[in-house]
């Protein structure tokens, strides 16, 4: 038969043990979130920032998410290519300001940039525009004519 304070004595010992482990759980539960965190840190690295140490002039393309920071050093490693680039992208999504920073950066810089807007181009006149024509070659070409590609050359040739 238990005494009264056997009760107490056991209830007293049984809610010691209780908080002890209610302590190690807590503590478990502390180093849980510790490692997931430092799981999360090493899946999802913080975004690097756009390294500058070329001289690489970004102008007007701002920003520090890691996409921009992605165009701008495949843009930094191209710019100084003799290669075409083609800019694709939605209306307003800064190409004309991509097509210009790599421009500038280009050993072509101090060469002319030339913008033709093709789609409010009729299709003949984009012919002309583009290749020039010489006077005479249709009604109303009273002089010779530069095309754009012509008056590009040596540097950029921004078809938009």
């Amino acid at each position: 038969m238990y005494s009264a304070q056997m009760m107490d004595q056991n209830i007293s010992r049984l809610n010691e043990e209780l908080q002890r482990k209610l302590d190690k759980i807590s503590e478990q539960q502390r180093h849980i979130a510790l490692l997931q965190s430092q799981l999360v840190q090493l899946n999802d690295p913080p975004p690097r920032k756009f390294t500058n140490n070329t001289g690489f002039q970004r102008d007007a393309c701002k920003g520090s998410s890691p996409a921009i920071i992605r165009v701008l050093d495949t843009a930094k490693k191209v710019a100084s290519s003799e290669s075409s680039v083609l800019l694709r992208g939605e209306s307003g999504t800064g190409k004309e300001v991509l097509a210009r920073v790599l421009h500038k950066n280009s050993p072509r810089a101090n060469k002319p940039m030339i913008r033709v807007h093709c789609a409010s181009l009729s299709p003949s006149l984009l012919e002309s525009e583009l290749f020039g024509h010489v006077k005479g070659a249709f009604t109303g070409a009273h002089q010779d004519r530069e095309g754009r590609f012509e008056a590009a050359h040596g540097g950029t040739l921004f078809l938009d």
